[in-house]
């Protein structure tokens, strides 16, 4: 066998290992969405939120105003859907805002040979509570 016909047969086997070996650049293929996207709420009112787009969902609220202040309570912090219920209302007639954030794993393009191709995506909601 000649010098060029084994540098030949080399390079096919480097190229032939690494296409078989799934060296491929993955993509996630959906966003992470909550329903509702934006609610307007009163003390003692209660809403039911979804998250779609991934799974194992973790949810946690954050507001606008002092961090002391609690505004809400949510049903629970895991699952695709929680119910957040209002323990607040404005002393003035600003209405105050708070911050619904999920966090989820996000899987990888179903045509990859990849297994770690998941990604961590979250998305917000927006919760105001209506003043006086």
């Amino acid at each position: 066998m000649s010098k060029l016909s084994v540098i030949t047969l080399l390079g096919f086997l480097i190229l032939t290992v690494a296409f078989m070996s799934g060296c491929e650049v993955d993509s996630a293929t959906e966003t992470i969405l909550i329903t509702p996207s934006a609610v307007n709420v009163s003390k003692g009112q209660s809403v039911q939120f979804t998250a779609s787009g991934g799974y194992e969902y973790t949810w946690s609220l954050g507001s606008s105003g002092t961090a002391s202040t609690v505004m809400g309570t949510l049903s629970s912090t895991r699952g695709p859907t929680v119910t957040y219920t209002s323990l607040y209302t404005p002393t003035t007639s600003n209405a105050v805002t708070e911050t619904l954030t999920v966090s989820s794993i996000i899987s990888g393009d179903a045509t990859s040979t990849n297994t770690s191709s998941a990604m961590q995506g979250s998305a917000a909601a927006i919760i105001t509570h209506l003043g006086l």
